[in-house]
Parts: C-alpha cells; structure tokens; sequence
C-alpha cells in the first residue's frame, strides 16, 4: 500500500502539471498563433508590384507600388498569469482547489527560406508555482525546429514537420521529465473578415524516447479556436482541443478535452491584458485516472516582432 500511494504521489507530480501546462498554453497561445500565421499568410515575395494586367502594353511599362508591412520573422515574449483551478490534482474524487501562479519567457523564428517554405524554431521557458501544494511546483523548458509548407493552392493550409525536446524540473532543479518526440501536423487559418477569423488544426506527436516511461504518450490531437477583435484594443476568443494519449506503458488511453473563452484588452500594440477561464475533463480506460477540472484566470503578456 505504501509503495502504490507514493507512485500515485509520483504521477500526480509528473502528469497533472503537464496537463496544467497544456491547458495553460492553449487559452493563452490563441492569439500567438493566429498572429505567426498572419505573419506567414500574409507574406507573398513579390507583393511590392501590382498586379499584371492586359492593358500594360497601352500603358507602357510600370512599376506600381503598393503599401506592405515588411515581414518580420522573429518574435520574442513574456508573460504572467495566476489562475484559480478548482481540481490542483486531477483526481477523480474529492478534488482540492489551490491558484498557480505562471511566469515564461520565448522566442520564435519563422525565416522563410524560399518558394513556400519557412523554418519553425521556438524555445519556451516556463515556471509554475501553487500557492497551497508546492509539491506541485515545477519548470518546464521545451525547444523544436521543424520546417512549415504554405499550399497556396489550397487557400494558405499550412503541412508541418518538426522535431520537439521538452524537460522539467522541479522548483529544486530534480528532473521529473523529459521527452524526444516527432510532430507532424496540419492547420489553417479562415479569414471570414480584418477581424474575424477561424483557425483549426490536427496534429500527431510520437515519442521517440524520454523518461519515465509511464509518463510518455503518444498524442493525437485536434484544436479549434475562433478571434473577434471587437475594436482595435479589445478582442475575444473561445477554442476547444480534444486530445487521444496512448502511452507507452500500462496499456493506458485517454482522452482530454478542454474548452474555453479568453478577452483580452490590447493597449498597446506589444501588449496584451486578458482574462480567461476553460474547463476540462478526462476520460481513461483505467478509471482512476478520470477527472474533471475548471479554471479561471487571468495575466499580461508582451512580444515583439522583428
């Protein structure tokens, strides 16, 4: 029994975090992501001429120029958020609430390297804290490089390769987890307006190693998110993300759902105020491992692009 409650404890420091993370990072990531796609959408190497048309030759030979941003590749960030979670273990009885506080830093490069093809490097930094289950706290460090192919057939639908690394820690500098895996996925963007727009995605991360192993999972998974920019400084966004684990030990599937609403008010171009709250729900083929979980929160990010 002594052996069983302290590989529950174990777990419950590995996983649910991770979980928390992830939950974490789809409300906040919802408008970093639509905005490195814009950036990617709207980059066309030639878009400083206009048009060719049948009445050149009338006309003589031109050079029109039109209004571009230049496109920036680079972009850097940070941010901080405390959030309210009604289940800090993910268990599937007597749940304990506590609040975590959030802290991370980044940086993502999309350089393109020619025709339709762009480079994908980011690295991510994050720390978490709980304010009563400390045993909780830990760090988390993830790195991928990959490569992006735009179909501009096919209305900007974006096919990925990349490679993934992601470690943590704990507040103490132990190692709790780290895993090698290789992503590949699919996703597009709907621009129904200048300020209405839909993103979907399906991707498959396999684990090619990492440890321990009754951490590791195969993931499968499918993100939907929807932006209103209601005026310049304020916008919303609701997102779903439904993901199948199969891990590599234990003869173990779930499935993970969340679902949230996030509004965020943008003073100013670099810096964005939100607030957000998902919920989310567990449904294994080994029982205890069901859970359900809500949150509720709220933080300030900055980034910039060059």
């Amino acid at each position: 029994m002594k052996h069983s409650f302290w590989f529950a404890v174990l777990f419950c420091v590995i996983v649910s975090p991770s979980f928390a993370q992830g939950n974490a990072e789809a409300a906040r990531n919802t408008r970093d992501t639509f905005s490195a796609l814009n950036r990617i959408e709207s980059f066309t190497p030639n878009d400083q001429f206009a048009v060719a048309s049948p009445a050149d030759p009338d006309l003589g030979e031109q050079l029109l120029l039109t209004r571009a941003d230049r496109y920036r590749p680079f972009s850097v960030g940070a941010g901080y958020a405390t959030t309210w979670t009604s289940n800090a273990f993910y268990t599937p009885d007597s749940p304990s609430s506590d609040v975590f506080m959030s802290a991370f830093a980044n940086a993502i490069a999309l350089p393109h390297l020619g025709g339709n093809f762009f480079f994908e490097g980011a690295a991510n930094f994050t720390g978490y804290r709980y304010f009563r289950n400390p045993v909780l706290d830990f760090n988390s460090l993830a790195t991928s490089a990959g490569i992006l192919k735009v179909f501009r057939e096919f209305a900007d639908l974006g096919l990925y390769a990349r490679y993934e690394y992601t470690l943590l820690f704990g507040r103490n500098g132990g190692e709790l987890l780290q895993e090698h895996s290789l992503v590949t996925g699919l996703r597009k963007t709907f621009q129904f307006s200048r300020a209405n727009a839909l993103f979907l995605s399906a991707e498959a991360d396999f684990v090619v190693g990492g440890e321990p192993g009754f951490a590791l999972a195969h993931d499968f998974s499918l993100f939907a998110a929807h932006q209103v920019d209601w005026t310049r400084y304020i916008q919303t966004s609701v997102f779903y993300q439904m993901n199948v684990l199969a891990f590599l030990e234990g003869d173990r599937t779930d499935v993970r759902n969340s679902v949230g609403v996030s509004v965020g008010f943008k003073p100013l171009q670099w810096v964005n105020i939100s607030a957000s709250s998902w919920l989310g729900w567990n449904g294994s083929n080994q029982g205890e491992f069901d859970y359900f979980v809500g949150n509720i929160g709220g933080g300030i990010t900055a980034s910039v692009n060059f």
